[in-house]
């Protein structure tokens, strides 16, 4: 009688699909997929019940109603979460909150919504027994997601898991992966058969152009209080192993002996923080890196501006979102080779994609990257093809569940 005693009170319009996260759709936790997430409800607004974590006071176990950077949304918290906590939990994140879906199944299919979209393997792996309209699923990635695992365990059962999810996805109508043709073709190939190449579609990540622009660079080092002189190298994202934090601070301590007048600043956080500091100590680097945290989007946008170049030293992306917000501000980049480095980068253009993991062949190319002339040019002339303007549009044509 409470399932329905909502519905009938609920002033907002019943949506047309469920969008089922591991977020709380404003913060937490910072990355790719909350990014993703939030730029859906920009193209789609309230088109969406939110099915996410509570970071507040937000009740858990039952619908409500939540705004959401002014617009209403159903929403249904699945489990609360201390986002001041950056440790390594005992019970893995992803375990917990399939645990979490499972558990509210009943109650969230209770709105009577019958499509879902959803980033996160947890949550497929949860819903796909059950009875949908339809269902969209969207790789962050196509990696393996517990190759590199911050538990020993988990990576041990990397392939198992991998064929699990890959059975769950015989269930998905749409599957978008935001990955380059290359792995995308290698994830096909990893699944046996049981993985429609048909089904999948390219999905790049996309950058809010009103949000990430080019801006004077001195303006914005005034703003966050940087160094004029200086050059500065930014890392965004998370400190985590699989970021590759740890071959950004031997490239850069190489790098600090041809250039005295260089900074780094990490913008994010993480639960390597502080294993992070204590190389950074050791290297006697600590006093050129600067630890901005977890900041609003703007702010970042800002850092982007303020930078020289961008570093991502990640051991897998999906379609990095730093990168593509980086050229957005006509920044530009030094990468390992994963996904999408090579459509976002033209070697000596607007920066270079690195084969390996050697901290001096890294260094190196990110010296090159910041003598290249007029890099911004082609940074943005790049960006075009990756603004969040087109999401709504392109969305629609592959999912008949968003056609007007």
């Amino acid at each position: 009688m409470k399932r329905l005693k909502y519905k009938e009170e609920c002033q907002i319009t019943i949506p047309d699909v469920l969008l089922i996260e591991g977020c709380d759709f404003e913060s937490h936790p910072a990355g790719g997929q909350l990014a993703f997430a939030r730029q859906l409800l920009q193209s789609f607004g309230n088109r969406f019940a939110l099915v996410g974590v509570s970071t507040d006071e937000t009740p858990v176990g039952r619908w409500v109603t939540r705004k959401i950077d002014g617009t209403t949304y159903h929403f249904f918290g699945v489990r609360r979460v201390d986002k001041t906590k950056t440790g390594r939990p005992l019970i893995p994140l992803r375990i917990r909150h399939y645990l979490a879906v499972r558990k509210y199944m009943q109650e969230i299919r209770s709105l009577g919504v019958s499509n879902v979209f959803t980033q996160c393997a947890q949550v497929m792996l949860a819903i796909h027994q059950y009875d949908w309209n339809s269902i969209c699923y969207c790789f962050p990635s196509v990696k393996n997601e517990v190759e590199h695992s911050r538990y020993g365990w988990a990576r041990l059962l990397k392939r198992p898991y991998e064929r699990i999810l890959f059975k769950a996805l015989r269930r998905a109508n749409l599957i978008l992966a935001a990955a380059d043709t290359t792995a995308i073709e290698a994830m096909v190939e990893r699944s046996n058969g049981m993985v429609n190449r048909s089904r999948i579609v390219p999905c790049p990540t996309r950058a809010d152009t009103r949000v990430f622009y080019p801006k004077d660079r001195k303006t914005a080092r005034a703003s966050l209080g940087l160094n004029q002189e200086a050059k500065i190298l930014l890392f965004c994202g998370k400190l985590m192993y699989i970021k590759g934090w740890q071959l950004i601070l031997e490239s850069f301590k190489r790098l600090k002996t041809e250039r005295l007048h260089l900074q780094l600043v990490l913008v994010g956080d993480g639960e390597d923080r502080e294993k992070l500091k204590n190389m950074a100590y050791h290297l006697g680097i600590i006093e050129d890196i600067i630890f901005a945290g977890i900041v609003p989007s703007g702010e970042v946008a800002l850092y982007m501006n303020a930078a020289d170049a961008l570093v991502v030293g990640s051991f897998q992306e999906g379609w990095s979102v730093a990168m593509v917000e980086a050229i957005s501000c006509g920044l530009p980049i030094v990468s390992t080779n994963v996904s999408g480095a090579r459509d976002l980068i033209c070697n000596g253009f607007n920066g270079y994609v690195v084969d390996t993991r050697n901290p001096e062949v890294f260094a190196k190319a990110i010296n090159s990257a910041l003598n290249i002339k007029d890099a911004a040019t082609y940074s943005l002339q790049i960006a075009e093809k990756y603004s969040l303007a087109t999401l709504a549009q392109d969305l629609r044509a592959v999912w008949p569940v968003f056609s007007d």
